[in-house]
């Protein structure tokens, strides 16, 4: 082999996984999935029920067995054991509990995904009365695109229809 051709080989090799890495970003779409549900229970309560990452196993039965929740408000992560033994790590970026809301991203998933945040909010639209709206942004191969939002969607609404099952 040439010294040239050594010298390309080499260059391939080693700037092959950057190059690939910025094609699959590149491929990548961004996605947002948003449900939002008003219930008649105080703000306060709904909050409560949310913001504690010990009830995902109730407020998402049918997708979660469990949940192992590490620390509270921002610096809170907690690991999320599936119905079908894989595994979800997810961590708090944001905590503001005089606004009711919070955001976490995704760390560790099975799912065909990147870059996954989510928002939760709570707000009070009377005295027993609040709205709580659940937010998802991803980046996904459009392939991947119909089966996401599926799932996001049907997360969202089963949880969000359990926050009542939980404060009746």
């Amino acid at each position: 082999m040439s010294l040239n051709t050594k010298l390309v080989c080499y260059l391939i090799v080693l700037l092959f996984p950057i190059f690939t890495s910025q094609a699959q970003t590149i491929l990548f779409e961004s996605n947002k999935v948003e449900n939002e549900i008003v219930l008649d229970f105080s703000a306060n309560s709904v909050w409560k029920v949310i913001s504690d990452f010990n009830n995902l196993p109730k407020l998402v039965p049918k997708m979660i067995k469990r949940a192992e929740v590490n620390g509270n408000g921002i610096y809170a992560s907690w690991l999320i054991y599936l119905q079908n033994e894989q595994v979800v790590k997810e961590e708090m970026v944001y905590f503001n509990s005089m606004e009711m809301e919070f955001a976490y991203v995704m760390t560790k998933t099975p799912m065909p995904l990147n870059d996954y945040l989510s928002i939760q909010k709570v707000e009070a639209i009377g005295e027993n009365k609040s709205k709580v709206k659940f937010t998802s942004y991803y980046n996904a191969l459009p392939q991947n695109k119909a089966m996401l939002e599926e799932t996001f969607n049907d997360f969202q609404n089963t949880f969000l229809n359990n926050i009542k099952n939980i404060l009746q």
